[in-house]
This record gives structure tokens, sequence and C-alpha cells, in this order.
């Protein structure tokens, strides 16, 4: 049903693209408003225009003709186990591991610039979430919903974690290839750990470290993480020690990549990124072939006709929504049962 005085955002055609929108004058609208004025527009992605937004990311990151460097940051709610401050690396990681398996991303930022560090394109994919249903600490979500986050919108406009999850394991930026994308983050293992989980179609994260950091290195073999030149501090207080503006709110996953991004070629000469690549590059396996879908644990399901409509081609969206404790790659595999028996009802 319509909420009487939201707005409704319209296609081309006039017809509206959702039954629920963003309130004209919430944060996250005046934001979005906010950063389309500046000199790099953040580009908001829903499900309703994921797939022409994915598209121009992976357009921006093919025309940096020696790699693109990623940043990028994920939102997501709280934590459901927190190790000690004296906890050893193989118990932080154990309980990584617990939050990552039983929590679901809420947002995921990607900031793209070329080696000379030109910045190409901004997003955040706001994916699918619901406080009704999903997994979540209160505290988290109103630190999120005060940096502007809707979670109305989420539930009703954002795009389902297995899509976008495919979409980016079947990427060029994934995986070891000829033109070395590097994946940069601020503190960050938590981003490392759900962009992992997307990958591998909501599986659960490697059971010890070791496994964990030997999966990394084969899906993104070039990370850099600015924490090793920035030892202390947070992102906020490098930022404002350098004079460093912030496009967009904190806490924001496009914002916070954007900052990453900044920060980073602020603070690593080129001398020092080139010094990084080199050892990168060596540690590269030689003639390494892309990874295909199924090695991701994607299901291949059965190709539609191409003379269904467009609607029945897509698998489903909302019907398989489960709880936070759920196995994504279980909700994966029952989305292409159902885009199947949708392919036979047609047939």
């Amino acid at each position: 049903a319509v909420w009487p005085g939201w707005p409704q955002p319209a296609t081309a055609q006039g017809r509206q693209r959702s039954p629920i929108a963003l309130p004209a004058f919430s944060i996250q609208h005046l934001t979005e408003m906010l950063s389309q004025l500046g000199a790099m527009r953040i580009h908001e992605v829903w499900a309703w225009n994921f797939q022409e937004e994915a598209e121009a990311c992976l357009e921006v990151a093919r025309s940096c003709s020696s790699g693109a460097f990623v940043a990028f940051d994920v939102e997501f709610p709280g934590f459901v186990q927190q190790p000690p401050l004296s906890a050893t690396r193989d118990e932080q990681y154990a309980a990584l591991r617990c939050n990552v398996d039983m929590l679901q991303p809420i947002q995921f930022g990607i900031a793209i610039a070329d080696v000379e560090g030109a910045v190409c394109g901004v997003w955040s994919f706001n994916l699918y979430f619901s406080i009704r249903g999903d997994l979540h600490t209160e505290a988290s979500v109103a630190l999120l919903s005060g940096a502007g986050l809707n979670f109305l919108r989420h539930e009703a406009e954002g795009i389902a974690a297995q899509d976008f999850g495919r979409w980016l394991a079947t990427s060029p930026l994934i995986g070891q290839s000829s033109v070395a994308h590097r994946w940069l983050t601020f503190s960050g293992h938590y981003d490392l750990g759900y962009l992992l989980k997307l990958i591998t179609a909501g599986s659960k994260l490697p059971s010890d470290l070791g496994s964990f950091e030997a999966a990394l290195k084969i899906h993104f073999p070039h990370r850099l993480e600015l924490r090793n030149w920035l030892p202390y501090g947070s992102l906020e207080r490098h930022l404002q020690e350098r004079g460093i503006e912030r496009e967009g709110a904190a806490h924001t996953a496009a914002s916070d990549a954007l900052a990453t991004l900044h920060l980073f070629f602020m603070v690593v000469t080129a001398a020092q990124r080139a010094r990084r690549d080199a050892v990168l590059d060596e540690q590269q396996e030689p003639d390494s072939e892309p990874l295909a879908a199924s090695d991701l644990g994607w299901p291949m399901p059965q190709a539609p006709s191409s003379s269904m409509p467009k609607v029945l081609q897509r698998p489903a969206n909302r019907g398989h929504r489960a709880a936070a404790t759920s196995c994504w790659a279980s909700a994966a595999r029952q989305a292409a049962v159902e885009e199947v028996v949708m392919v036979d009802a047609v047939r």
C-alpha cells in the first residue's frame, strides 16, 4: 500500500517504482541531494536501478587501464559477540566469524580511483534489510538511522544480497587477472568478512584465521589496509587532521569508502604504492584462471526462454527472506528452484 504523504520516485513514463519511498525531508534525502551538487556525486543504488549502476561501476573500473584502486566499506547491524581486549588474533577471528555468519550487511560502499588518485566514481549499494526480521542491536540501528539510513526504504527497495553477491562474484573485480584491481580498507577485517560472505553465496566464513586469510588471498590478491600506514586514530580524526572534507555523512558506506580513498592517496606516496604493488605482484599465482560462479558456491539455474516476460526471468526477490541466522547459500538455492518452477509454469 502507498503511504499518504510520501513522495514516489517515478519512471520516465510517470509510473511509480516503489510503494514505499524516502520521506521528502529525511536526512538521507538531503544527503543524496547535496552529494549530487558536489564535485563527486555518490550514486545511490537500489533494487530498481541496480543493473544500470552496477554496469556503470564496472565500466569505470575497466577504464582504469593500469588497474583501479577500489576502496570499500560495509555498514552492518552491530555485534552479537565481542572479544575481550586481551583476545588473541585467533580469538578475535572467532568473534568476527560468529558476527558475520549471524548478521546481514546493510550497505556496501565503493569508491574507485585510477593509479594517479583521480576519483572516477562512488556508489552506495543499499541492500535489503528488515529491522523486523533481521538480527541487529538497537544501538547500531540508532547510529545508522542518525547517519541517514532509512530502514523502511531498505526493506522496500533494498538490493537482494544474493543478487549483489552474484554480480560482484562474477565481475572482473574479483580474483586474479591480468589487470590488478587493488581493494582498499580502513580497519577492514569485518568489511572483508562481509565481502567474502557476499561473494560466496552467503556461505559461512572459514573455520580458522589461516583459512580465512588464504581465501582472501585467492579472491582479493591485491589488498591494501590503510592501518598499516596509520595504526592509531579513527578515520574521522585523520580526515580532520589533514583537512580532508567529507562528502556525505559519516557512518554511511560510500562516504567512508571515499574518505578512505582520499586519505590513502594523501598518506601513501606514489613510490610506496609502487613498492607495494611489486610485492603483491610477486605473491600472485602464475597463469591463474578466473573463478567460475559455481566455484564460489553459486547455483547455476536453467536459463529461461528469451521469449519470456522479463519479470518472470528474475529470481524471486522476497519469497525466501529468512531470519538472520539462516544461511544465504540455502536462500540462493531456493531462488534458483523458484526460478525454474516459474519457467516450467510458463511453458
